[in-house]
C-alpha cells in the first residue's frame, strides 16, 4: 500500500480522492480472492450422532495437496487424517477429481487410494487385474469419507458440516494437522480376478500317516509357512493371531476384521466369511424328507430357501467390540457356496449366493461324473476334457446368468494326476477362486502338495493371462437349456427316481441322459458350452445357440442345431 501512495504522490489531490479508494477496494477484493483459492485445508470436530457413544475418531483435516492438480477439471492429489480418540493416526491419500467436503458431488472418480495407520509404512493398493486404484470393500464413498450434509453452508472452501463414520463433522479451528508420511508408499498389486486359498490357519506336519483311515497331525501355520504360501501364489488367508498386522501388508487378501474403523480402511480386507457349507449336500439332513416328494420343483424351491436362511441380513450385521458406529450398520457381503452338488448352482445362485465353489474330489469316474449311468456304454473314450466341462458348464452358467463368480477346490480323494489338469481348466473357463482343503482325514491335501499346485497354476496364470475386467469371460457360445426346477445330474433329477415320469410322460432319467448327452456333444466339437435353466430372460445373456432340453423329452435349438449337434428332430419317446 505503501508502494501505491508513494507512486500516486505526484497526482493531484482530487484524483487521489477519487482514484485511490476504488484503487485500494481493487486490491483488497483481489487479495480476498487469492487467499480464499490458497485456502486449502480445513479441521472438523467430530461430534457423537448417538447418545452416550464416544465417536471412534475427535480431529478430521482434510487437504487438498498444492501443486499436484492436473488442469482445470482434472483430477488432484488430497490427504485425510484423522486422529482417534485413543490419539492414534489413520491418513488417507487419494488422487481423484474432487477433494472431500468441497462439493456436493463428492470426489468422484478416484485413481489412486493410499493408507498409513499410525505412522507405519505407507501402503498403495492397486487392482493388479485392472491397473485401476482398489478401494475397500464396505461402503468407502458413503461412511469411511466424509459427506457434506445437504444443507450445509460452506466457509473457506468447505462445507460447515457434514457425516463421516456415522458421526457428525462440524468446520471448526484446531490444532495443526499432524505429518503423516506417504512419500515411500509401497504398492500393494492384488490380483482380483483369481484367489487362491484354504480355510484353515493350520497345515499337516508333513509326516505321512500310518494308515489310510487316519487323519494327519496338523500344526499352527507359521509365518515363514505363509511366506512360503504367498511365493507360491497363495493371496487369501484368515487374519491369524499374531501376524494379522503383518499379514496385512502384504499383497494378500484377508478375512476378518480386527481393528475398527482402520481395518476397514484397509483394501486387502474382506469380511465376510469364507463360504457357506453345502446347501445342497446338507439339504434333507433336517427339515423334511426330500428324497421323496411332488416333482423335482419342490427340491428348487427348498434349496433356494435353504441357501436364503443361511445369510439372511440379520446374520450378516457385523458386531465391532466396543466401537461406536453412529448411525452406520455395517453388512457384510453374502458368502459364496462351498458345494459337492454342483449341478445346484443354479438355483443357489438364483437365491442370493455370488458364487459357488466346487468340492473337487477329481477321478476318472465318481463324484458326479458317471456318465454311464445314463447312457450306458455307448459313449467310448471320454475325455479329462469332456468331465472338466461337464461340471464347470453348470458353475459358469449360472455366474454368468447371475452376475456372479465360481470357482474350484483340490480335495484329497481327487486323483493326484487329475489335480493341475483341474485348476488349469477351471483357470481357462473364468473361475474366481481355486481353493484347497485342508483338513479331516481324507479330504485334506497335504500342504506340500498345495503348494506344489498353487505353484504351477501361478506360473501357468502368468503365461497365460486373461485380461482385464470381469473373472467371468463370455467364452461360451452355446447354453444348454433345462428345465424350470430340474436340477439334473448323472444319476437323473435330483428328487426323482431314474425311471419316474413327468407330466408328459418322459422318464427324469431320459431327460438327464438328453441334457449329458448335448454337453457331451459340444464338448467333442470343441465348442464352449453352458448348463442354464429356463428363464424368459435367457436372451440377455448373448448366447449364439441355445439348446433346449424339453419336459416332453424333445431336443430343440434356437437357432435351428446344425451337423456338430443332435438333429432338431431327436426325441425322447415315452416309455410304455
Amino acid at each position: 500500500m505503501s508502494l501505491l501512495r508513494d507512486s500516486c504522490s505526484n497526482l493531484p489531490g482530487s484524483v487521489l480522492r477519487n482514484v485511490f479508494p476504488a484503487l485500494t477496494l481493487l486490491l483488497l477484493c483481489c487479495a480476498l480472492r487469492c487467499h480464499a483459492s490458497s485456502n486449502s485445508s480445513a479441521h472438523y470436530s467430530v461430534l457423537t450422532s448417538v447418545e452416550g457413544q464416544t465417536p471412534p475418531v475427535v480431529d478430521v483435516w482434510i487437504s487438498s495437496e498444492p501443486g499436484n492438480a492436473a488442469p482445470p477439471g482434472g483430477p488432484g492429489w488430497w490427504r485425510m487424517t484423522l486422529r482417534k480418540a485413543d490419539g492414534s493416526l489413520l491418513g488417507v491419500r487419494a488422487l481423484s477429481e474432487r477433494t472431500p467436503m468441497r462439493s456436493q458431488d463428492g470426489v468422484g472418480r478416484i485413481a489412486r487410494y493410499q493408507l498409513n495407520v499410525n505412522g507405519s509404512e505407507a501402503l498403495e493398493y492397486m487392482d493388479q487385474t485392472t491397473g485401476s486404484a482398489l478401494l475397500p470393500e464396505l461402503m468407502f464413498r458413503d461412511a469411511l469419507l466424509p459427506n457434506p450434509a445437504s444443507d450445509a453452508r460452506y466457509a473457506r472452501g468447505f462445507a460447515t458440516t457434514g457425516e463421516l463414520l456415522g458421526h457428525i463433522l462440524q468446520l471448526s479451528d484446531g490444532p495443526v494437522e499432524p505429518a503423516l508420511d506417504f512419500a515411500h508408499a509401497r504398492t500393494l498389486k492384488l490380483r482380483t480376478d483369481l484367489w487362491i486359498g484354504t480355510s484353515r490357519d493350520t497345515r499337516d506336519d508333513g509326516r505321512p500317516r500310518k494308515n489310510p483311515g487316519d487323519d494327519y497331525t496338523y500344526i499352527p501355520l507359521t509365518k515363514s509357512d505363509i511366506e512360503r504360501a504367498i511365493a507360491s501364489g497363495f493371496n487369501y488367508f484368515n487374519a491369524i493371531a499374531g501376524l494379522s498386522e503383518w499379514l496385512l501388508a502384504q499383497p494378500v487378501f484377508v478375512r476378518g476384521v480386527k481393528v475398527y474403523p482402520d481395518d476397514l480402511y484397509r483394501s486387502n480386507v474382506t469380511t465376510s466369511t469364507m463360504f457357506i457349507d453345502e446347501p445342497m449336500v446338507r439339504l434333507g439332513w433336517s427339515g423334511g424328507d426330500v428324497e421323496s416328494v411332488l416333482g423335482p420343483q419342490v427340491v428348487a424351491q427348498a434349496l433356494r430357501m435353504r441357501v436364503e436362511a443361511l445369510q439372511p441380513l440379520s446374520r450378516r450385521v457385523i458386531q465391532f467390540r466396543d466401537a461406536s458406529v453412529g448411525s452406520l450398520t455395517w453388512i457384510r457381503p453374502k458368502a459364496p457356496s462351498w458345494e459337492t452338488e454342483f449341478w445346484s448352482a443354479w438355483y443357489q445362485m438364483q437365491a442370493g449366493a455370488p458364487g459357488v465353489v466346487h468340492e473337487g474330489r477329481y477321478s476318472h469316474r465318481g463324484y458326479g461324473w458317471d456318465p454311464e449311468i445314463l447312457l450306458g456304454e455307448g459313449v467310448p473314450a471320454l475325455t479329462d476334457n469332456d468331465m472338466f466341462s461337464f461340471y464347470y458348464a453348470f458353475l459358469r452358467g449360472a455366474a454368468r446368468a447371475f452376475d456372479g463368480y465360481w470357482g474350484t477346490s483340490i480335495y484329497g480323494q481327487s486323483e493326484p494326476a487329475l489335480r493341475l489338469p483341474a485348476l488349469i481348466r477351471a483357470y481357462n473357463m473364468g473361475a474366481k477362486h481355486l481353493w484347497f482343503w485342508s483338513s479331516d482325514h481324507d479330504h485334506h491335501v497335504p500342504f506340500e502338495e498345495q503348494l506344489r499346485l498353487a505353484e504351477s497354476i501361478s506360473r501357468y496364470a502368468a503365461s497365460h493371462p486373461r485380461g482385464p475386467g470381469k473373472p467371468l469371460p463370455l467364452k461360451a457360445r452355446e447354453a444348454i437349456v433345462l428345465p424350470e426346477g430340474y436340477a439334473f445330474n448323472c444319476s437323473g433329477v435330483w428328487g426323482t427316481q431314474r425311471e419316474e415320469r413327468n407330466a408328459y410322460g418322459v422318464a427324469y432319467g431320459d431327460i438327464a441322459a438328453a441334457a449329458l448327452f448335448q454337453g457331451i456333444l459340444a464338448s467333442r466339437s470343441g465348442i464352449e458350452y453352458d448348463y442354464v435353466v429356463n428363464s424368459p430372460d435367457l436372451s440377455r445373456l448373448h448366447y449364439k445357440k441355445l439348446v433346449f432340453i424339453n419336459e416332453n423329452g424333445s431336443v430343440t435349438s434356437k437357432p435351428p442345431s446344425d451337423s456338430g449337434s443332435a438333429s432338431p428332430s431327436f426325441k425322447l419317446a415315452p416309455r410304455r
